[in-house]
């Protein structure tokens, strides 16, 4: 009797949990209920709800997701001129995850004022051994959010080759005809290794 009971409640308390879940927090946030794990949301379930529905720092989260240019570190102090490849390789190589490099690769943005002083960085995308995927419509909106001038590119080759793909070309051709549209120059395109990298604009393809 005693085990039957114990199940019993065991049950009962599941449905509970699973009342409070579904049915008590229909409009919760989808953004705001993938941050928490499921058992967060069971402890909530015997707290105050409508503090859970007006969580601030939720919401600071999502617009901090939304003006992450003026969030970035490097927004204020860096004002100096980026004015040469060997620049912006150093600037490179202060943001990019070194230990990730010779790994798989990343594509950067790095946006710049009329004067080329940098006004933000934004890693577009990151694939793997040796191929990653660009959305040219994320790249250019995040250059046209950041009111950019001129931008350059940057991605890493984690084999070590220098030299750049037909791909890489071909993308660069690309970035360079819709960056002109938009009446935005494509300064550069950057290819990282663990060790050295090579300049699109210094070779001449740009």
């Amino acid at each position: 009797m005693g085990i039957r009971l114990c199940l019993s409640l065991h049950t009962a308390f599941i449905f509970y949990q699973f009342f409070c879940l579904v049915i008590l927090l229909p409009r919760i946030d989808p953004v705001l209920i993938n941050s928490f794990t499921f058992n967060r949301y069971i402890m909530q379930t015997f707290l105050n709800l409508p503090k859970f529905k007006n969580d601030h720092s939720a919401i600071y989260a999502r617009e901090l997701q939304l003006s992450y240019k003026r969030s970035v570190q490097l927004w204020e102090p860096v004002r100096y001129q980026v004015n040469s490849s060997n620049k912006v390789h150093e600037l490179l190589r202060s943001i990019w995850d070194e230990d990730q490099i010779a790994i798989k690769e990343s594509f950067y943005l790095l946006c710049f004022s009329t004067k080329l002083e940098l006004l933000g960085f934004y890693r577009v995308s990151e694939g793997g051994l040796d191929s990653v995927m660009v959305d040219f419509r994320l790249l250019f909106a995040t250059a046209l959010l950041a009111k950019a001038s001129s931008i350059v590119v940057a991605h890493n080759h984690p084999s070590g080759t220098l030299s750049p793909s037909a791909a890489d070309k071909q993308l660069t051709i690309r970035l360079e005809n819709a960056a002109e549209l938009l009446n935005i120059t494509l300064n550069d395109h950057l290819i990282l290794t663990e060790k050295s990298y090579y300049s699109f604009r210094d070779e001449g393809l740009l």
